[in-house]
């Protein structure tokens, strides 16, 4: 959370507890930060600084970053986006302006109906196709 409360509700009125703040969190052996979309959180993370700092840190550092719906415009408001390949939930297109815009699944993505291959790719970025195909198998997906 990067409220310094754990105990919140999402916009869809979903209540949570959250293991950690962000002030809490300690992110030097992460190895890739996943921002989740929505709104209005999305803006809520594009206007919290902490976050944005550590994303900036991990992003000129040449670690991995990801988003998914609405999130990718916190990328283009840092600069993250210039001449790379990024996608969005279709009503934030108009926002990513210096990506080259793509509607199939890259490392970001369009939104809930995506988010099983985003993960996936996500999966085999850090461990590896075989790793990837045995979650797949796993959750039974595409068969």
């Amino acid at each position: 959370s990067i409220k310094n409360i754990r105990d919140i509700t999402t916009s869809h009125g979903i209540h949570m507890q959250t293991d950690l703040v962000f002030k809490e969190t300690d992110f030097s052996d992460a190895d890739m930060l996943v921002i989740p979309g929505g709104m209005p959180g999305t803006k809520y993370l594009g206007e919290y600084q902490p976050l944005c700092d550590l994303l900036t840190d991990f992003y000129k550092q040449g670690k991995k970053v990801a988003a998914i719906c609405a999130a990718p415009t916190v990328f283009e408001k840092y600069g993250f986006l210039e001449g790379r390949k990024a996608t969005s939930y279709p009503a934030m297109e108009e926002e990513l302006k210096s990506a080259d815009y793509q509607t199939d699944k890259v490392i970001t993505s369009r939104g809930m109906g995506t988010a099983i291959d985003f993960a996936a790719k996500l999966v085999e970025i850090i461990k590896g196709t075989k790793e990837k195909d045995e979650l797949l198998k796993s959750i039974v997906y595409g068969e």
